[in-house]
């Protein structure tokens, strides 16, 4: 018999569920998602203790001014899962209002960061199937990691070639997250703090603060070159049922000039197909919501073009960050892109300026 899930209650981003119907023996799974249907979205499955004999779960954490919808099932010590429960739905309270006035400055050089190799990945406390090297693949899988107080450190190996960048990409951390950032020659360095580099220490995790209810939240850190091998990246802060999940994590050096352009257009990619039987009902299978976005940095000498973009064309159809206006503020996360690159250059026959074309189908 599936087991029932009520609302008992909700104080700011603070939500206590209650279970009826519970079994006697295991653990129960809460499924918490911006989407009814818990699919392409970031909802990991939260494996909370029955915390009998109240038979309620309190969750922390939670997006504000966002409607979420809540599930639950039993998870028997047999090994045996029972159905979900039927979907509730919850509304959490406003945030602190955003500040979307127009800037003195409205836009910023374009962040291009194609992404480099990352030799290995290594998170404690990770859980089984979804695994640190999850962060790496362009495809919407995560990792799902627990926190018992500490936080939740990735750690990364690469080659010490120099980084600018890290782009922390469609995670559940809350507003109140910070993120530490760590750099050293070697792995111990990090550890025990000798020859290390502080990044980062105890900064803002969201690109843009205040954000009300989106599906996933990113970070954008952006720095003096470091030139090390080991990174390490600590997520703090209160988690949904102390799990954190994150898709995509991005180190490389940003490919700036001072050069950009005002033109940008963006359309949704088709996530589905649409088709109808012949008495009209539709058929309509799910899938990634996706974006393609079109813009240009123009004006760009030939040395310009040629030392900063001139090799892309060997990065086409592979995953690359993309932020066609980095100016921070209140739209700074909604810019941030992550997908396959495209791209092409003109000359202007009355100037010996490029402009060089982009177009990046986005998976976030």
């Amino acid at each position: 018999m599936p087991m029932t899930l009520k609302l008992f209650s909700l104080v700011g981003t603070t939500a206590t569920f209650e279970f009826y119907d519970l079994a006697a023996d295991g653990t129960v799974d809460v499924q918490l998602a911006h989407d009814p249907a818990f699919s392409f979205c970031v909802c990991p499955i939260l494996n909370v203790p029955q915390n009998k004999p109240s038979e309620s779960v309190v969750i922390q954490g939670l997006n504000a001014d966002a409607t979420i919808y809540a599930r639950c099932r039993a998870r028997r010590v047999s090994g045996a899962v029972e159905p979900w429960s039927a979907v509730i739905a919850v509304r959490t309270a406003n945030g602190a209002a955003r500040n979307t006035a127009p800037a003195a400055v409205m836009i910023e050089p374009a962040i291009i960061v194609v992404p480099e190799r990352v030799l290995s990945w290594t998170v404690p406390n990770a859980v089984a199937g979804f695994p640190a090297t999850n962060l790496g693949r362009d495809a919407p899988v995560g990792l799902k990691a627990i926190d018992f107080g500490g936080g939740v450190q990735i750690n990364a190996t690469l080659s010490g070639a120099p980084i600018d960048t890290i782009a922390i990409l469609n995670t559940n951390l809350p507003e109140a997250a910070t993120v530490t950032i760590l750099a050293g020659p070697t792995q111990d360095a990090i550890a025990t703090g000798v020859g290390r580099t502080l990044v980062a220490n105890n900064v803002p995790f969201r690109a843009s603060p205040n954000l009300p209810g989106r599906p996933g939240y990113h970070g954008l850190f952006r720095f003096n070159q470091v030139a090390l091998p080991f990174w390490q990246i600590q997520l703090i802060g209160p988690k949904p049922a102390n799990t954190a999940w994150v898709e995509h994590v991005v180190f490389g050096l940003n490919r700036a000039t001072k050069n950009h352009s005002v033109d940008k257009s963006e359309a949704a990619l088709p996530r589905t197909t649409v088709d109808r039987t012949r008495s009209g009902n539709p058929d309509r299978p799910d899938g990634l919501p996706m974006r393609r976005v079109e813009f240009e940095i123009s004006m760009m000498t030939e040395a310009q073009y040629e030392l900063t973009y001139g090799d892309l064309h060997r990065f086409e159809n592979e995953a690359v960050l993309v932020v066609p206006n980095s100016k921070s503020g209140a739209f700074l996360h909604d810019r941030i892109l992550f997908g396959d690159l495209k791209g092409g250059r003109s000359l202007n026959p009355f100037s010996p300026r490029y402009s060089r074309s982009f177009t990046i189908e986005s998976l976030i």
